[in-house]
Order: structure tokens, then C-alpha cells, then sequence
């Protein structure tokens, strides 16, 4: 069956109008009508109630929607397992990476992989972690590169690659202990910069839950979009929010970092890479080697006033370089 005539049927289903649908997938209103038409002679059952002034799934089209975005999925997949194996492996990696991997060291991997391999392009796209495992599944894309917080891990096979925990970020000239970490409840009271939970979905969860777990919600002053724009709000005194161990290498001109107290789990992040396969080509074997011989943790040790920032790798135990 052409996999085409179930995308149609799906839109039209979940929309439950041949206009909008039509809209959707870039066609016309009869033209659509035909395709769904061809369907219903496949299946030998009308999908649709069209009696109606607004159309209606029949039984037959209700059943045919829980099963349509699975085979859908799997035409999908078994297309590219093809490809794959026709080639020997891929000529292109696709490999998609969340709006937080900026702080992380998985980049040393991908320069690592791109050196040992010039003869693949690296097809690198900008996915949340929800849609890198739905994408996973249905072979959108051969690897992820996100963080564990909010993945969803259900028919994925993944390794860690990385611990970072989530530090304290706050105005500069408020009045907290210097030198040691934060106890959340000195902060009950005052107002944070929570990262709006369509964009920034691990620091909203780490920061909701690290509060949540100290015994109270977050005072609201302001969503932030991203890391950059929360380090701005913070320095210009609006209120305090959450980053990145990470963020101890770069010191911002108005901005105090400082470990969280008796820090939860919630606010450690697990940054795995993933893959749906499970006879992988060559190719997403080497990429999975190479991400693995760069995972790294991080300490935080105090300097002075304030705190610094040690990158190990847990093979080793040494030190990591940037």
C-alpha cells in the first residue's frame, strides 16, 4: 500500500476536515477527497461519515487511526534500512542535538568523528528531546545527542555521554552567603527567571523540581527563552535562574554563580546519545565510539569567593580539555 494514502487519511482524521487537511498537506479539496476515496476502496469500508454537516470517523476509520501512524513509522524505517544496507552505510549521518547541547563537550566527539570520517556529511539538526525520540523511531534520524531529564527512552537504545549539574545564577549584588552553595530555601522569597518550558524544557523541570523539593514554588518575574537571555535578566537585577555547570568558565559582568545546596537529583542532567537500530552500519557505530571516548563529568571546586569549574573524563579520571 502507498504509505502516501495513510499520511492523507491521518491528517484528514485528526482534523476531521477535508479543507483544513487539504491545506495541511499542500493539495486540493477534491484532489484529497480522491485520495481518501482510493483508500476506502482498499480497505473495502467507508472510513468517514460524510451524512453529516461536519464528517465523523466511522468504526472502520477509527480503528484504521490507532494503526495508520505506526505503519507510517515502519515504511519509513524499513525504507531507510534499505538505503543503508544497499549502500553499506550512509553516505550522510543524520544526527540531531537539543537547544542545550551548547554548554556540553559532546562537540569534541562530533570534531573527533567528522576528522576520522571526511567522507560522510554530518546532517546535524536542531530537535527538543521528545522529538529526537520520535524521530529516532520512525527513522527521521540515525542519532540524538540530548539530555536525559525529559527523554523518552521507550524502544531506544542510548549511552551517557556526559554529567552536568545545574548551578545557581544570581544577581550579583544580592545578599547570599559567598564561597559555599546556595540553600534554595535562602531563596523563597525572592523572584526567579524561570526558561519557558517549550524551549527550555531541562531547566524548567530541574528548576520547578529542585524548588518544588525545597519546599516551595517559584516566584514568576519573568519566562526566559535561552541560556543568553537569562544571563542578561539576571545581571540586570530582575531575578535569580538556573545554568549550567558549564557556565562557571565564562564569569558575566553582573551575574554570581554558585552550586545549590544538598543538590537534588533533578538538577544533575544526563546527556546520552541515542539511536533506534539494533544492527547499526559502521558508520553510527564509529559516531556512538567516538561521542563515548569524549564523555566527561564535572566537579566543582571553590575558588576564592567564588567557584571553578573541573571537566574529568570518567575513563581516566583525568581532566578533560576543552
Amino acid at each position: 500500500m502507498d504509505t502516501r494514502l495513510l499520511e492523507c487519511f491521518v491528517v484528514a482524521a485528526r482534523t476531521l476536515s477535508f479543507t483544513r487537511a487539504a491545506e495541511q498537506l499542500g493539495t486540493t479539496q477534491p484532489l484529497l477527497s480522491r485520495t481518501i476515496k482510493r483508500l476506502e476502496d482498499v480497505v473495502g469500508e467507508p472510513l468517514f461519515d460524510r451524512s453529516r454537516r461536519r464528517i465523523a470517523l466511522t468504526a472502520a476509520g477509527a480503528a484504521l487511526l490507532d494503526e495508520a501512524p505506526g505503519l507510517i513509522d515502519h515504511a519509513s524505517l524499513a525504507l531507510r534500512r534499505a538505503q543503508i544496507a544497499g549502500s553499506g552505510a550512509p553516505r550522510t549521518l543524520r544526527v540531531a542535538y537539543s537547544n542545550s547541547m551548547w554548554s556540553h563537550m559532546a562537540y569534541r566527539g562530533i570534531r573527533a568523528f567528522r576528522m576520522a570520517h571526511p567522507e560522510l556529511q554530518l546532517d546535524l539538526r536542531l530537535m527538543s528531546a521528545n522529538e529526537q525520540a520520535d524521530a529516532l523511531r520512525c527513522g527521521e534520524i540515525d542519532v540524538g545527542l540530548a539530555g536525559a531529564t525529559v527523554f523518552e527512552t521507550r524502544g531506544l537504545h542510548w549511552r551517557t555521554i556526559g554529567r552536568e549539574p545545574y548551578i545557581l545564577a544570581l544577581p550579583s549584588d544580592w545578599d547570599v552567603p559567598r564561597g559555599v552553595p546556595i540553600d534554595l530555601t535562602l531563596l523563597r522569597n525572592r523572584p526567579f527567571l524561570i526558561p519557558d518550558p517549550v524551549v527550555g524544557t531541562e531547566a524548567h523541570n530541574a528548576l520547578m523540581a529542585c524548588c518544588m523539593a525545597a519546599g516551595f514554588r517559584p516566584l514568576l518575574a519573568k519566562h526566559a527563552r535561552d541560556a543568553s537571555e537569562m544571563r542578561f535578566l539576571v545581571a540586570a537585577g530582575l531575578g535569580a535562574g538556573f545554568a549550567f555547570a558549564s557556565g562557571l568558565q565564562n564569569q558575566f559582568d553582573g551575574v554570581y554563580f554558585a552550586p545549590i545546596a544538598d543538590q537534588p537529583a533533578e538538577s544533575i542532567v544526563e546527556i546520552r546519545v541515542s539511536w533506534a537500530e539494533q544492527r547499526l552500519p559502521e558508520a553510527i557505530q564509529s559516531f556512538i565510539r567516538h561521542m563515548m571516548a569524549h564523555a566527561y563529568s564535572t566537579e566543582i571546586v571553590t575558588d576564592g569567593d567564588g567557584f571553578r569549574l573541573k571537566w574529568l573524563n570518567p575513563t581516566s579520571a583525568q581532566p578533560a580539555r576543552a
